[in-house]
């Protein structure tokens, strides 16, 4: 099932799009609707939607304002509108194809067999990336948005929460952006020498080069910043240093 976001002001139009899919699509899934710009950025990093309808004019900011914000829109995107002048902007953001209220049936059903391609493409990428990761333990895949990079957990340096995305700084100063919170690779990472200071923080601790103390206190990091401790996550910390 490919994970599905329909984002229309109009609930007249989400109403209509979901009977449809669901008649003509048994594939999609539907998992949330939004009415809105900023309720669609909330969705997309909530639930990770693999493709969405995205209507144009909304009263909080156009669909082009919505992937203008989004840092990574890894996402198949269809654009579903009643004005027909946006076309070549669409093009330019890679949509996949560019529908006209009301949507008629043969028209969804062409442009959901471009995005059948595309995930065909992405679950034989999937199983590329099981296959290197059990290969190579030492090393995680971090999802960009063309695919994916794999690499080596010992020189992720920390990670930093950035709205609902997380910024992985690696040795050497370069910079991931990836559509994941930092919960997530608090989970992913905690059995690996990373270890929360922070609600914005997560710290690799053998990247550590100084500790102050304070009331939570203060480490620096190899690649030279200075990161806070939570005063509640003090004792966690320290505690890798007392092993």
């Amino acid at each position: 099932m490919i994970r599905t976001l329909i984002v229309d002001d109009e609930e007249q139009s989400r109403v209509a799009l979901r009977h449809l899919l669901r008649r003509c699509c048994p594939q999609l899934e539907v998992v949330a609707e939004a009415g809105g710009k900023l309720q669609a950025q909330e969705e997309i990093v909530r639930r990770q939607p693999e493709l969405v309808f995205l209507d144009v004019e909304m009263p909080d900011g156009s669909g082009f304002d919505l992937l203008k914000d989004l840092p990574r829109a890894n996402f198949a995107l269809i654009f579903v509108t009643a004005h027909e002048h946006y076309a070549l902007r669409a093009i330019k953001c890679s949509a996949l194809d560019y529908l006209l209220k009301p949507v008629l049936a043969e028209d969804l059903r062409t442009a959901i067999a471009r995005v059948d391609v595309r995930y065909d493409g992405s679950s034989r990428a999937a199983l590329l990336r099981e296959q290197l990761l059990e290969e190579q333990p030492d090393r995680i895949a971090l999802p960009t948005h063309d695919g994916f990079e794999i690499v080596r957990i010992a020189e992720i340096v920390r990670a930093q929460a950035c709205s609902n995305y997380t910024i992985i700084v690696m040795s050497g100063g370069i910079e991931i952006t990836v559509p994941k919170t930092l919960g997530e690779y608090e989970k992913l990472l905690g059995d690996q020498n990373f270890v929360r200071v922070h609600r914005s923080h997560l710290l690799n601790v053998r990247h550590v080069r100084r500790y102050r103390r304070g009331r939570g206190g203060c480490v620096t990091m190899s690649d030279g910043m200075e990161i806070e401790i939570s005063q509640h996550k003090k004792e966690c910390f320290l505690q890798y240093f007392s092993r």
